[in-house]
């Protein structure tokens, strides 16, 4: 049993230890069809707080960018003021969808999106909680007591939707709903802010949102493969070394550029091929990345689980990317 054990702590060991490199990678929406919608405006529909939650997506939502550029172009707000007031629209800020149509034309937006606050509030749930409290100086004696607690919840849901401008249909629409809770108990050093935790339940639905209508970026880790038996001389061993240790640094154009030279002497090397396509991964050419993953997985003659990983990996990615381009 102990033998068992030593051998899986040093498998694990072995695992946690193996060089990775952080790739960031660009996505598409999780309803690509609505990118192109690329001038917008954002206006209340219904709800208690959905002019200030019209705001805050609009904000979100501008603050989405592309190649260094914004990827939505969004109607001002001080223009979309002036439209309100010039047409007599509702003096509540709040619009119906007809009207929202009519804004959408005058602002020259293509698409619009209302936004309705369903539920924005703080639920309470009182418990108790048993304690021990010592009776005398080396707690051999003791009490059992309850304290009072609060559990709190706080719930926040919204439904967006977006209008076509020019065939006044609802395009996308979906209900976004986040809930935090928390505990506060009397004896507790410290209070539980609602305000915060509604706010954070309503950050993450926002953020629930803007990954089903706006690219976003997610990191991910990627193993490098370490084993240098396919390298002959002693010397190109220590280059490819003071590679993997580049990379470990995160200096990895330092990193690529051993790996690519060592590459043109050892073109047939399963694990240079894959360290180059790791390379091209990370610098977002997919297409290159693609190659050398072939490649090494063309060149493998046993299972190798990254290899596969990683040019299933890069397949999806391409795919992404082409969903990506045809709305840039």
């Amino acid at each position: 049993m102990r033998k068992i054990f030593i051998f899986l702590f040093f498998i694990s060991l072995i695992t946690s230890c193996a060089k990775k490199v952080q790739v960031s990678s660009l996505n598409p929406p999780n309803y690509p069809q609505v990118m192109k919608y690329k001038k917008i405006a954002v206006l209340p529909f219904k709800g208690k707080g959905a002019d200030l939650l019209a705001l805050e997506i609009e904000s979100a939502l501008a603050n989405v960018y592309v190649n260094g550029k914004p990827f939505y172009q969004i109607a001002d707000r001080q223009t979309i003021k002036q439209v309100l007031n010039e047409q007599k629209f509702s003096s509540s800020g709040l619009v119906n969808e007809k009207d929202a149509v009519k804004i959408g034309k005058l602002l020259g937006v293509q698409g619009i999106y209302t936004v309705s606050v369903l539920k924005s509030g703080i639920s309470y749930n009182q418990t108790y909680e048993k304690r021990v409290k010592c009776l005398d100086d080396k707690c051999k004696k003791t009490k059992e007591y309850y304290v009072r607690c609060k559990n709190i919840t706080a719930v926040f849901s919204f439904i967006p939707r977006l209008i076509d401008v020019e065939t006044s249909k609802v395009v996308f629409a979906k209900n976004y709903t986040r809930q935090e809770s928390a505990k506060n108990c009397v004896d507790d050093s410290y209070t539980i802010s609602t305000i915060s935790l509604l706010e954070e339940a309503k950050r993450k639905a926002i953020n629930e949102f803007l990954r089903d209508v706006a690219p976003y970026r997610t990191v991910e880790k990627i193993k490098i493969l370490d084993d240098d038996s396919e390298i002959t001389s002693d010397k190109d061993k220590e280059l490819f070394e003071k590679a993997l240790d580049f990379a470990d640094k995160n200096f990895m154009d330092k990193a690529c550029n051993l790996w690519n030279k060592l590459l043109e002497k050892y073109p047939n090397s399963v694990v240079l091929n894959y360290n180059n396509g790791v390379c091209s991964e990370y610098f977002g050419n997919f297409e290159k990345a693609y190659y050398f993953y072939k490649k090494a997985y063309d060149l493998m003659q046993e299972p190798i689980e990254e290899i596969g990983t990683a040019l299933q990996r890069i397949k999806i990615k391409l795919k992404k990317r082409k969903i990506l381009k045809s709305s840039i």
